[in-house]
């Protein structure tokens, strides 16, 4: 969130102390819904990334039927580069 805010301040609301918690307990919501799911990569027990999608409805807004959506597609910076992203989205898909 952090990351949006600086790119796009109008765009994104500001992460507050309160935000990673907040986000956590959320994606925790979504692990025993029928059409999200929630991946997440470790290394040697320290997570280092994870996937976010989910499959939605009818969006009138975008003119289209269900589809399956990517939320979030988070790595740590310092496992960038590591092909750790895109076994996370390899399993998504």
């Amino acid at each position: 969130m952090r990351t949006h805010h600086e790119f796009d301040p109008q765009r994104f609301f500001a992460a507050t102390p309160q935000t990673a918690d907040g986000y956590g307990s959320f994606l925790g919501t979504q692990l025993d819904a029928p059409d999200a799911l929630v991946l997440v990569a470790e290394r040697e027990g320290d997570v280092i990334g994870y996937v976010y999608g989910g499959i939605e409805g009818m969006d009138w807004m975008s003119l289209r039927g269900p589809a399956g959506v990517l939320h979030d597609l988070v790595i740590d910076p310092s496992q960038r580069g590591s092909g750790v992203g895109r076994m996370l989205l390899d399993a998504a898909i």
